[in-house]
């Protein structure tokens, strides 16, 4: 898989921040990052799907068949 072509962050470090602050659960700067980084992967996986299946526009009727199979999203 190619590596991010972009250089801003995928997630919002304050709703990453917030929802570790309420399950009393701290976060230093360099796991937010990791987290960003892993977040980029999987966001460039979708992109990389939706190239290969030839979806000009992701829509949520279409979204099943690019969404990430590796990581359980039903939390």
């Amino acid at each position: 898989m190619e590596k991010p072509r972009h250089n801003y962050k995928v997630i919002q470090n304050t709703k990453v921040q917030d929802a570790f602050n309420q399950s009393d659960v701290q976060l230093n700067e360099t796991a937010k990052q990791m987290i960003d980084e892993e977040f980029s992967k999987i966001v460039q996986g979708i992109i990389k799907r939706c190239k290969d299946g030839n979806v000009k526009r992701l829509t949520p009727n279409l979204y099943h068949l690019v969404r990430p199979t590796q990581y359980p999203l039903d939390c």
